[in-house]
């Protein structure tokens, strides 16, 4: 604490010294410094997730909490959760403050957007929300930087967000039974998806054909159903 005051007081007595001379580019730097001393330091809370992240088998051997209440009491503990087919409108905000939360299963309700608060469960690797009424989904999805699969088959989504680029590790992709999407686009933007080896969108159209063949020479080993 005392260490980092020092080296403020230091860089203030030198901005001083660039105002004194009138050398804007010297003064910029220095207050550059000062900023950077105040921002928070994110390395060891990646680290930490990097951490806590479970690998498939170890996944598939947690418990699936199915209820929201007994999750909610146990919020610490919750790393799988199940609320397919409960008649949802929308994702409970109860859900965003299990941030353990690795699996996440809202498939056969009727949610109708992924909401921003989505950022908050960061350590998510999968992400269910096959057959629901899904139209929007909030750019914030792209701080799920440890996401593998995403399933948003049979929505009625026309667009999705420009955040592919972003989710480094999303490896599998339904988005299958979307008649409204725009396909060019998700397509052409798919390209930046580094590490994706599956994408499912069976009935494929004639128009997208040329797209799927552009994305096959970017992703040369992904499976396209």
């Amino acid at each position: 604490m005392f260490k980092r005051l020092r080296e403020i007081i230091v860089l203030l007595v030198l901005a001083y010294v660039g105002l004194y001379f009138i050398n804007a580019e010297i003064t910029d730097a220095i207050n550059a410094q000062i900023l950077a001393l105040f921002r928070p330091n994110t390395e060891n809370t990646v680290t930490e997730n990097q951490v806590n992240q479970l690998s498939d088998s170890e996944l598939t051997e947690v418990k699936t909490f199915t209820s929201l209440a007994e999750a909610s009491q146990n919020a610490d503990q919750v790393q799988k959760l199940n609320l397919a087919g409960q008649n949802l409108m929308a994702i409970p905000p109860e859900v965003f403050a299990l941030t353990k939360l690795q699996f996440l299963n809202l498939s056969n309700n009727k949610i109708t957007n992924i909401p921003d608060e989505i950022q908050k469960l960061e350590q998510l690797q999968v992400l269910e929300l096959a057959n629901n009424q899904l139209s929007t989904i909030s750019a914030k999805i792209d701080d799920l930087s440890f996401l593998q699969e995403l399933n948003l088959a049979d929505n009625q989504l026309a667009e999705m967000p420009d955040v592919f680029s972003n989710l480094g590790k999303l490896t599998t992709l339904n988005i299958s039974g979307n008649p409204k999407l725009n396909l060019k686009k998700t397509l052409n933007d798919l390209g930046y998806s580094r590490n994706l080896e599956k994408l499912v969108l069976k009935n494929q159209s004639a128009e997208a054909q040329k797209e799927i063949a552009a994305l096959k020479k970017l992703l040369p080993e992904l499976v396209i159903e």
